[in-house]
């Protein structure tokens, strides 16, 4: 049986479409892995969200007067800080999901006072308060504060130039 012979150019060309071939693999895989790796997040976040959720509406969700959310956040990503490369990830995820709970729920207690007067804005300007909320220590500007106001407003406007 006669011996295949290949110039140096035909090797140099097998080894191209080999590198080739390798590197579209490489590209398949890292695209599977990163796939994998949302859908894992995605599953971790949101369970451990609603679970914290639950158990917030069931029993309350306090341990020693801090949310258990609040606090197994704060426990779960400093684990995932030491968790290595394996498993940090997960326990930043989970750290997440309890986070986004503690701040869902937060945000829907704020969003549910909103409809109370705010005294957080005292010094705010009128300007810069939500609509129907313009001066909450003060009730409604008067007439002279209205003016005032205007006046100030139209006093720092740029001139157009002629």
């Amino acid at each position: 049986m006669p011996a295949y012979h290949m110039t140096p150019a035909e090797a140099d060309e097998l080894l191209d479409e080999h590198r080739r071939l390798l590197t579209r693999d490489q590209r398949r895989d890292r695209k599977e892995k990163d796939f994998k790796d949302t859908a894992f997040q995605l599953v971790e976040v949101n369970a451990l969200a609603f679970g914290f959720g639950f158990v917030r509406g069931k029993w309350g969700g306090e341990v020693f007067k801090i949310p258990a959310d609040l606090a197994s956040g704060v426990v779960l990503h400093a684990a995932g800080f030491f968790g290595g490369r394996r498993w940090g990830h997960h326990f930043h995820n989970l750290g997440d999901g309890a986070l986004a709970s503690y701040f869902t729920t937060l945000g829907s207690s704020v969003g549910a006072d909103g409809s109370k007067p705010a005294t957080a804005h005292a010094g705010a300007s009128p300007l810069l308060l939500p609509a129907g909320n313009q001066n909450p220590t003060k009730g409604p500007l008067s007439e002279r504060e209205l003016v005032s106001l205007i006046q100030s407003t139209v006093a720092r406007a740029p001139t157009a130039a002629p």
